[in-house]
């Protein structure tokens, strides 16, 4: 119980971060660093729990490689989905007053969105497998640390052309939050 808790805490703490730092009144370029420094930061200390994955995308790829289980990837998922959807929740209320979803104030191309999403999040996954593979405290914080970086240069590249998520679970929250 204790890996499924790490997920949904970290995905729903990580869309926090991208979500108030990018809803109105955003921060401009400093929401690529909070998010960054964020998803550091709880893969690190939720490496040894769960893994870290915070993503669908990395349990999706943990899955085919053969590092987690079709029962704890499915739960991993509701887990991140949960989490990241509360995020957005929150978000609406300390930016709208209240808990409803809210609307999108502008559209993206969706040849790039779907483009630089791919590229990004495929980076992340192969980062996070690459250095899963060793297991241990230090590869923890270098997963952090690998995933992080991709996270605050995908986000500094691609932010006006595709939103920079770079995470199912977070689009989620991003659909909630418009």
């Amino acid at each position: 119980m204790k890996k499924f808790g790490a997920e949904f805490f970290g995905t729903f703490m990580i869309a926090l971060v991208f979500n108030l730092t990018i809803v109105p009144p955003p921060v401009g370029a400093f929401a690529a660093l909070a998010v960054g420094l964020m998803t550091m930061a709880l893969m690190a200390a939720a490496s040894p729990i769960s893994g870290g994955h915070f993503n669908p995308a990395i349990t999706i790829g943990a899955l085919v490689r053969g590092r987690i289980g079709v029962k704890d990837s499915a739960l991993y998922l509701i887990a991140q989905i949960l989490g990241a959807a509360l995020a957005g929740l929150v978000v609406n209320y300390y930016r709208h007053g209240g808990f409803g979803p809210a609307a999108a104030p502008s559209t993206f191309e969706i040849e790039k969105v779907v483009i630089g999403e791919f590229l990004f999040t495929l980076a992340l996954v192969c980062a996070y497998l690459a250095l899963a593979a060793r297991a241990g405290i230090a590869e923890g914080i270098a997963q952090g640390a690998a995933v992080g970086s991709i996270l605050v240069a995908g986000m500094f590249s691609l932010f006006g052309n595709t939103g920079g998520v770079f995470n199912p679970a977070i689009a989620v929250s991003r659909c909630l939050t418009g």
